[in-house]
């Protein structure tokens, strides 16, 4: 693994964080569910996000992907880009 590599590995690892915090704001609310995978291949890591309504049939609103293969700019607009979704439903509802 590059310098490069390990460099966004940990920043993929602290917007992980960010996104469970996200997650675990969903917790009891009946009708948004965020679920969080990660996998990693080879000292990589791939995050990926699936946003859901309760009458969406399990279909997801929305999918984000950050990847240590990715620059810190992609990887930062996604996770922001998903905390932006979930708000953006939560408002809706309200």
């Amino acid at each position: 693994m590059t310098q490069e590599e390990l460099s966004e590995l940990q920043h993929v690892k602290e917007l992980f964080k960010k996104l469970q915090e996200l997650q675990y704001s969903t917790i009891g609310d009946p009708a948004l569910s965020v679920s969080l995978g990660a996998g990693g291949y080879l000292h990589s890591i791939s995050v990926f996000v699936h946003v859901s309504e309760e009458y969406s049939n399990g279909k997801a609103l929305g999918s984000f992907t950050l990847a240590v293969f990715l620059s810190s700019k992609e990887n930062e607009d996604a996770c922001n880009a998903c905390i932006a979704f979930v708000n953006a439903h939560r408002t809706l509802r309200a």
